[in-house]
């Protein structure tokens, strides 16, 4: 056995010295999402459960192989069972949630897929599944607000003088919502920027505009909306990696630069 952890270690100075991220002449390229898997539902804790158990037998036949040939006494080997069993169902016994969001609103704070803004309600968007949730004052469920082609790729959202607007990780478009008296969605609009963007994520208003992060390449800009759904773009922070969200605060706008696993700050857009 000792041996065989020998010859593993070896191979694997080999095998890193050996293998390339890529083929020969091909850049390796970041994916525009690599968020961890979200399990915010009852059906998607079994789902989860259920693909754990291959690792979990596999752990607990090592454990039991290693009981027969006297390397780990029985009590351990009890002990080592009784873990893995806590392990497989430790992820269920998570408590729920103080409102009950419909399954395919994964609802998971401030993270990228969905974001929340208190503005007389909170309201939820969902990337996988273009749709915007809302949550009402009093309300112990959300209620699914504006289902649309133009909301594909809806990433950030943010409100600005009462307009709801958001942008989309897909296109790299920016849109706003018009709203009725009711308080019903109408057709999402697009706004045109004057540059181009890549890979808009989170987004906030700061000063009285709207900041957004670009995390395909690596900036922070800020939007001054212009008259008929125009805004003109201004590079206010280059030479980040992978920015995915912002936050004002202490009179600086604090970003979260995922590629550097690292928050810094920056002075408020004027």
């Amino acid at each position: 056995m000792a041996l065989s952890g020998a010859a593993c270690v070896v191979w694997a100075f080999v095998f890193y010295r050996n293998v390339s991220d890529t083929p020969a002449g091909k850049t390796f390229e970041r994916p525009a999402r690599a968020s961890a898997l979200q399990v915010c539902s009852r059906r998607d804790v079994v789902a989860l459960m259920l693909a754990q158990v291959p690792m979990v037998c596999c752990m607990g036949i090592i454990a039991w192989k290693l009981s027969g040939v006297g390397v780990l006494p029985g009590p351990l080997a009890y002990i080592a069972y009784a873990l893995l069993a806590v392990l497989l169902l430790a992820g269920g016994l998570a408590p729920p949630r103080a409102h009950a969001i419909p399954p395919e609103a994964k609802y998971v704070g401030e993270k990228t897929c969905i974001k929340c803004h208190d503005v007389e309600a909170k309201h939820f968007s969902h990337t996988q599944h273009a749709k915007i949730f809302r949550l009402t004052p009093g309300a112990t469920s959300a209620e699914l607000w504006l289902e649309h082609r133009n909301l594909t790729g809806i990433d950030g959202l943010t409100f600005l003088n009462g307009v709801l607007y958001y942008n989309s990780v897909f296109f790299n478009n920016l849109y706003r919502i018009p709203v009725d008296a009711q308080g019903k969605a109408g057709v999402p609009v697009e706004i045109w920027m004057d540059a181009p963007v890549k890979g808009i994520d989170g987004m906030r208003v700061a000063n009285g505009k709207i900041v957004q992060a670009e995390n395909g390449s690596g900036k922070i800009h800020v939007l001054t909306l212009l008259d008929g759904d125009r805004a003109h773009v201004e590079v206010i922070k280059e030479g980040l990696s992978e920015p995915t969200g912002m936050e004002p605060g202490r009179g600086e706008l604090w970003i979260a630069n995922r590629g550097a696993g690292q928050i810094l700050s920056i002075p408020l857009p004027k």
